[in-house]
Formats: C-alpha cells, structure tokens, sequence
C-alpha cells in the first residue's frame, strides 16, 4: 500500500502565464482494500499539524496508481506526484490510521483521518487531518469559512464525473 501526494498547478493569464496557486491532493489508504483521494482545503489556524480536506473519492486500491496516471493525462503538466510513501493502515473507532513506513520530503508523520460531520454535507465531505506535512496554504481556515473554500478549491479542481470507479 502506498500513500501519495500529488499538486495540480493553477496558472492565470492568455498569452503570459503565471502561476497563482496550488492544490493539494493525498490519496490515503484507509484499509487493504480502499483509499481515500482528498483536496486539501486550508489548514488549521490553532494548529499547523491538522489540515482539513474534502473527499474526491473513496476508491479501490488496485486503481489508485492508473487513477494518478489518468489525472496527469487529464491535467497535462499542471499535476504532479510529488511523493510516493510506503504505509499500512488501520482503524480505531472513527480515526483511521495511515501509519508510513519511512518519512518523506514532504510527509514527515503518521496520517491520522478522521470524518467531520458538523462541516459536511451530502455533496461535500469534509475530512479532518492531522500530521506533519511540510506544504504551504494559502487560505486560512475558520469554521466560518471553510464550506466556502471547500467549494471554491472543488470548483477549481476539475469536474468529478470523470473519475470513474
């Protein structure tokens, strides 16, 4: 099992373009079978280890490496994998847990992922994540805005209908 982290880089202008952000993406296996593919939408203001991120998909492991392949086709050069970590994973109560094997560059911990309910809704699943990853945010999140930055990075990222499981 392998845990991922990946960037699609946004770029502004016609004829000159300059890169304005990025978005973040982690594909966390949650157990043998299923990963789960989430956007990071900010970080926490209180804490810098707790991230929080909206599910793309919950998907089938042995897909998880053409799914990465079928996004960098998709997006061209603007999506990269940046990391490719070892792991194994697990569940206690609601938190599950990615423990990896080595740290990497950017992944310096454990994931622990754990459902929030109270920011989620039937089209927008909020996820919280706690770990050290070394990665700049560029939005602040408060429980006021995180629904509307959830949206906005989503409505950036592209249309969801084309991953297929």
């Amino acid at each position: 099992m392998d845990l991922y982290y990946s960037v699609l880089k946004h770029y502004k202008g016609l004829f000159k373009k300059r890169h304005v952000r990025n978005t973040h993406t982690l594909m966390v296996p949650i157990s043998q079978t299923h990963s789960l593919y989430l956007v990071l939408v900010g970080r926490s203001t209180e804490d810098d280890t707790i991230f929080y991120a909206q599910l793309v998909k919950k998907i089938p492991n042995d897909i998880v490496e053409d799914l990465l392949n079928a996004e960098i086709d998709y997006f061209e050069e603007r999506f990269s994998v940046l990391e490719k970590i070892s792991c194994s994973a697990s569940k206690m109560n609601d938190i599950y847990i990615t423990k990896i094997n080595n740290k990497g560059k950017y992944i310096k911990s454990n994931i622990l992922t754990t459902f929030n309910e109270e920011e989620s809704t039937n089209k927008r699943r909020i996820y919280v994540i706690k770990a050290k990853i070394d990665l700049e945010l560029t939005d602040a999140i408060t429980p006021e805005n995180l629904g509307m930055v959830a949206a906005k990075i989503m409505a950036k990222f592209g249309d969801l209908d084309r991953i297929k499981v």
